[in-house]
């Protein structure tokens, strides 16, 4: 869980406490309190219109503002969580697609890829393994994905070979090596 999460879920249990103590302290102890010695119905609602409509201008107004910006808080609370969960579920497909990408590599080179530490690679690893429907294997330090991978390029054997070319003898014009002495089928030197 990022910073901003945790932010975001301590904004977003302050507003919910602040509003529940504005509703507790405005309404539920003045009408739990009016309620108390209460025989009659008529009586309970003299009761209600005082809590819920006999709140004069200014405290009305002091209430407002408390919910507003506790509400405002609220929404606040609720983006920064939710721009946190956001950046950690676009970080979670970079590595995915990375890895899918490359079918296998190191964990430190996937770690520069996506351009995060590696630490926080291994816990973000952890995260995607119990969240998605995703199979990957590490191995060492390298990280691969069933199906995902390339062929190793198979080491290549260079073969030099060295080319000769050939010469019309000037005799019989059969293909002779130009660095033998004598034509193999005719005798004569190659060169006359």
């Amino acid at each position: 869980m990022g910073t901003g999460e945790y932010i975001g879920k301590i904004v977003k249990l302050t507003s919910s406490i602040c509003i529940s103590m504005v509703i507790i302290l405005w309404f539920i102890i003045p009408l739990a309190k009016g309620l108390m010695n209460i025989t009659r119905t008529e009586e309970a609602i003299v009761v209600f219109r005082q809590v819920f409509w006999g709140i004069n201008g200014e405290e009305l107004l002091k209430l407002i503002v408390v919910c507003v910006t506790g509400s405002a808080i609220l929404k606040l609370g609720n983006y920064l969580r939710e721009h946190e969960l956001n950046k950690k579920a676009e970080t979670e497909d970079r590595i995915l697609g990375y890895l899918k990408l490359s079918g296998r590599t190191s964990i430190e080179n996937l770690a520069q890829k996506v351009g995060v530490p590696s630490t926080e690679l291994i816990k973000t690893l952890a995260a995607i393994r119990q969240n998605r429907d995703v199979v990957f294997f590490i191995e060492d330090s390298e990280i691969y994905m069933p199906g995902y991978e390339r062929e190793r390029p198979k080491e290549v054997v260079k073969e030099v070979v060295k080319e000769i070319v050939k010469m019309p003898c000037s005799h019989c014009s059969s293909l002779v090596d130009p660095n033998i002495e004598r034509c193999p089928n005719c005798g004569a030197p190659p060169k006359a």
